[in-house]
């Protein structure tokens, strides 16, 4: 008895072992158990493989996240219990999660894209930075330059005035710094240190329509073009950029 059933026992081993292997395959449960797949029919699997390909609208999609957040934002703020605030953090951290992703692949663009990266044009960086001012301010001082052939300054001031005591050293520097010729015109007929040699007004000031003071007026003598650089106090580096621009214009 035992001996057939160790013969049984042998035919059902090497019967199984003769056909795909049961651990070979995916787990299916006992046979009585396993559920065979349903067959899809044809047009089922087309339609399934239609949909796969239809792409998501990127507009629709961040509108509805968005949307989905500030719902949820709004009832937190509503009402503020734990698993409002939390469903609301939830949501902010997936769009902050993509927006840092954004953030990564926007580096990785300008990094090996050297025509997308402004520091190209702009530095950033402090060694960077100081080249690209030493650079512009070689450009502003040759541009001014040749602006000196053809125009020269009238400052206009008044005695009494303290804000044209402040601006007038500005201007004597920024006069010689660039070589333009200047002339210190008094409207009450009083004194500037930086100035001694000022003359009074002889109509200049209606002609060129002063009335505040001081006054920093560029002038072609002969394209009379009249470019006035500054109405009050300013530094070098700003009559600088408005003569400048205001020659360009």
């Amino acid at each position: 008895m035992i001996r057939f059933s160790l013969f049984l026992w042998f035919f059902a081993f090497i019967s199984f072992k003769t056909q795909a292997g049961f651990f070979d395959r995916k787990a299916e449960g006992w046979h009585w158990y396993e559920t065979k797949k349903e067959e899809r029919k044809p047009e089922e699997k087309k339609k399934d493989q239609k949909m796969a390909f239809i792409p998501i609208n990127p507009t629709k999609w961040v509108e509805e996240q968005q949307k989905q957040l500030k719902e949820s934002l709004n009832l937190a703020l509503f009402n503020p219990n734990f698993e409002n605030v939390k469903n609301y953090q939830i949501l902010q951290k997936k769009m902050m999660d993509r927006s840092e992703n954004f953030s990564e692949m926007w580096q990785k663009v300008i990094f090996s894209t050297p025509s997308l990266d402004e520091n190209m044009t702009f530095p950033i960086t402090q060694v960077g930075r100081h080249a690209y001012l030493e650079i512009q301010q070689k450009k502003k001082n040759e541009l001014i330059k040749k602006i000196s052939k053809s125009y020269g300054l009238f400052f206009f001031f008044k005695g009494d005035c303290a804000y044209c005591h402040v601006f007038a050293p500005i201007v004597k520097q920024f006069a010689q710094k660039h070589k333009l010729e200047i002339m210190a015109i008094s409207l009450d007929g009083g004194k500037i240190a930086e100035f001694p040699n000022t003359i009074r007004n002889n109509g200049a000031a209606q002609k060129l329509d002063i009335k505040t003071v001081p006054a920093l007026i560029a002038v072609n003598p002969l394209t009379q073009k009249i470019l006035p650089i500054s109405y009050g106090v300013n530094s070098i580096e700003d009559l600088e950029n408005r003569l400048l621009l205001l020659e360009e214009k």
